[in-house]
């Protein structure tokens, strides 16, 4: 009899801690799936986010616009928005030089080595390369100078 109620308390036991690791299991699961969905981003907020630079696309876009684009990207990498720890890549081929590069925000302009484009009243071609999203959204952009 002393055996009998050891093996049942044994077996109680036993259930138990089962019970208590597929809660865990489960609160787990639950856990993750609500992480991951918060993390991704809804089409609506990416299309949100790539509408503030797509206008600025083209062949023929004037200086001041792609100033303009600049001054975007600059308040853009500065945000900790939804879009988290997003940076937008220029690369700039001037008649001069070539630069290429992130544009820090912030007050400490001494990394900033696009600043904005020399001549605002020559045309420029503005794109995005076909590798140039991350996550559906826009991490690089392309800025050529029209001859």
């Amino acid at each position: 009899m002393e055996n009998a109620s050891k093996a049942l308390i044994i077996a109680g036991s036993i259930l138990v801690s089962i019970l208590v690791i597929s809660l865990g299991v489960v609160i787990f699961r639950n856990m993750s799936a609500n992480v991951n969905q918060q993390s991704r981003l809804t089409e609506q907020e990416i299309s949100n986010f790539n509408s503030r630079f797509t206008k600025y696309l083209g062949e023929n876009v004037i200086g001041y616009d792609v100033n303009a684009l600049l001054q975007i990207v600059r308040q853009v990498n500065m945000q900790e928005d939804i879009v988290g720890d997003a940076e937008i890549k220029i690369n700039l081929k001037d008649t001069t030089s070539t630069k290429s590069g992130v544009i820090p925000g912030g007050a400490d302009t001494s990394k900033d080595t696009i600043r904005r484009v020399e001549n605002s009243n020559s045309y420029y071609k503005v794109e995005i390369p076909t590798n140039g999203y991350r996550d559906g959204l826009i991490n690089t952009i392309n800025i050529e100078v029209k001859p």
